[in-house]
């Protein structure tokens, strides 16, 4: 049998998604980083060539070091596939 213990929640709920990372915003053209693509590629190092802010995200173009160019998107929940160079 189920028992109601309390009506009152210790919590608040938070909808949306999650806020940047406080680094995300110390980010500059020219600066190296590296992007964790999968696990066949894994990470992959590259200079940022623009930022653009859209909203509470960032629209980053990274060229990486074979040549190739890329806009990817830097949000909360996508802040786990950046780190800076290492």
């Amino acid at each position: 049998m189920l028992e109601l213990i309390s009506t009152k929640f210790d919590f608040d709920f938070e909808v949306g998604y999650p806020p940047l990372p406080r680094w995300a915003l110390t980010l500059k053209k020219g600066m190296r980083i590296e992007y964790y693509w999968n696990e066949e590629w894994d990470w992959s190092g590259g200079t940022i060539q623009d930022i653009l802010k859209i909203m509470d995200e960032l629209v980053v173009t990274v060229e990486f070091d074979d040549g190739s160019l890329y806009r990817l998107p830097l949000n909360g929940e996508e802040k786990l596939r950046w780190r800076p160079s290492q």
